[in-house]
């Protein structure tokens, strides 16, 4: 079981319970909330009450009146609002495509959800061996509140997954800062290193959205500026013609080179050593600034054979 969960949950509802919904969930949504009823977005919720008002005395009652709970989500629902926020026009975002220097904010982001960092969200690892078989996130915005006198009882029988106490009270600081900052276990504390950068790097690729090297998407943009209501085939083509101008550029230049190598009499070995190199040199896949920076390119790699 993932680090963040009780083995064995306690017999009242703690906050951070992980509630599915069975048909007398179903029964309640459809009475005190349609909207949640109606969406097969909405499989599973969080209870956010704090623990202490849910512990039931020997009235069988619990102090809080009412039992909040917010609805947890798949986790690519997150990442999609968060890539929105990185593309910062409305051609990037109908049509799919965002800058690769962007990359890095999001894999920030999804570092900071996973170890339960990020205003919002409360990160929920799969548990296969409970059903809960996709990654997950609370969205703590989408609350609503029942009446804990009449829903008690559904809502606990309807837990799957309970929250280790320091993550019930990270949930609780999420939630309300109710509390200071709340230190609990990340994955490299757990010797989970590569895992979590595997996890991370997963959420990452995410399909949605195409990331294109700063040049290519400057001139992919300004393509796509330049035409009346862009479709997505010619986000495709932006995307096909600037890469082969790239290198068409690329070959023409280092035939140039290898001209100018031959007529200086350099072995030819050298001058397929030197295309070589410079193929793949980054500066040279990445810019294609004229003559004067190619100079200092091919000086350098010139040196290297001397």
């Amino acid at each position: 079981m993932h680090f963040t969960y009780e083995a064995q949950p306690r017999s009242d509802l703690q906050q951070g319970d992980v509630i599915k919904r069975t048909e007398a969930v179903e029964a309640l949504l459809k009475e005190v909330h349609p909207h949640y009823f109606q969406s097969t977005n909405y499989r599973y919720f969080i209870v956010l009450t704090q623990s202490c008002d849910l512990a039931r005395r020997e009235c069988k009652t619990c102090k809080g009146r009412y039992i909040t709970i917010a609805a947890v989500r798949p986790i690519q629902i997150a990442i999609k609002r968060e890539i929105e926020k990185l593309q910062y026009s409305e051609i990037e975002r109908r049509l799919g495509f965002c800058s690769e220097e962007r990359k890095a904010k999001l894999t920030q982001f999804l570092e900071r959800l996973l170890n339960n960092n990020e205003e919002d969200y409360f990160y929920l690892h799969k548990e296969e061996s409970i059903g809960f078989s996709e990654y997950y996130c609370a969205f703590l915005r989408l609350s609503i509140s029942l009446k804990a006198q009449i829903h008690y009882n559904t809502i606990l029988d309807a837990r799957i997954l309970s929250l280790k106490e320091s993550f019930q009270h990270k949930l609780g600081y999420l939630v309300g800062s109710l509390y200071s900052r709340i230190g609990t276990e990340d994955w490299a504390e757990n010797n989970l290193d590569a895992q979590f950068r595997q996890v991370t790097q997963q959420f990452a690729k995410d399909d949605s959205v195409v990331w294109l090297e700063k040049n290519k998407y400057k001139k992919v943009l300004e393509i796509l500026k330049s035409i009346n209501d862009p479709k997505p085939e010619d986000l495709k083509k932006a995307i096909s013609d600037t890469i082969t101008n790239k290198d068409k550029s690329s070959t023409e230049i280092l035939s140039i080179i290898s001209s100018i190598l031959s007529d200086l009499e350099i072995s030819k070995d050298t001058i397929i050593k030197v295309q070589s190199r410079l193929k793949n040199r980054p500066e040279f896949k990445a810019n294609l600034k004229g003559p004067y920076y190619f100079g200092l390119l091919l000086n350098s790699h010139f040196n290297h054979f001397a």
